[in-house]
């Protein structure tokens, strides 16, 4: 009796290293160990893939739902990481940061209902940036402050402050309700604060 062809052939399945590295890329880690603290994957675990050229599919399904990002992707190595152009999405796909102690760490991209975001906004302009006190849309395009929050980079600190356009090419910062009065080049914006979910 002769074997049935398979009316669907198996795909060619990413393994191994390159399949790790994109799983890197989507948590957006640079080692083996920060990918294990992501996934609770062990990392010798992680490394055995590597070695043999495995291909962890049920880490590949929980990340494709987890992070919004496209299987064929992941597991095949074609077209674009997310869907976030298509009309009928009903979510966003955002990159993320988080700012701590001044610092902005990149996050992995998180996934918002489009109803949420204001006009205007898209993963193309929008940057969710989240703080000890909450978490804030920031619009990208919106790097001349005017008067409104705004993330900011001063010398390496980033924060989020309330500025207002001064004359004479200033601007006023609050700094814990205190304004403080700098020349306006001394200043990077980052992005104007367009909606903020504040802690209680």
């Amino acid at each position: 009796m002769s074997r049935l062809e398979a009316k669907i052939p198996p795909y060619e399945y990413l393994g191994g290293k390159d399949l790790v590295d994109r799983l890197k890329e989507i948590y957006n880690v640079g080692k083996d160990q920060q990918l294990a603290d992501w996934t609770g994957v062990p990392a010798p675990t992680i490394g055995t893939w590597k070695q043999r050229d495995l291909t962890p599919y049920e880490l590949v399904i929980r990340t494709c739902i987890a992070k919004g990002v496209n299987l064929e992707y992941l597991a095949l190595g074609k077209g674009e990481p997310y869907s976030h152009g298509s009309e009928n999405s009903l979510s966003e796909i955002l990159p993320a940061k988080k700012i701590t102690a001044g610092k902005a760490e990149d996050l992995p991209p998180v996934t918002l209902d489009k109803a949420f975001l204001p006009d205007g906004l898209s993963r193309e302009n929008c940057v969710v940036f989240f703080t000890d006190d909450g978490s804030h849309l920031v619009d990208t395009n919106e790097t001349d402050p005017s008067s409104g929050n705004y993330v900011i980079d001063i010398d390496g600190s980033h924060s989020i402050n309330r500025l207002q356009r001064l004359p004479g090419g200033k601007v006023s910062i609050h700094f814990e309700g205190a304004p403080v009065v700098i020349d306006a080049s001394e200043l990077k914006v980052i992005g104007r604060v367009a909606m903020s979910w504040v802690k209680g």
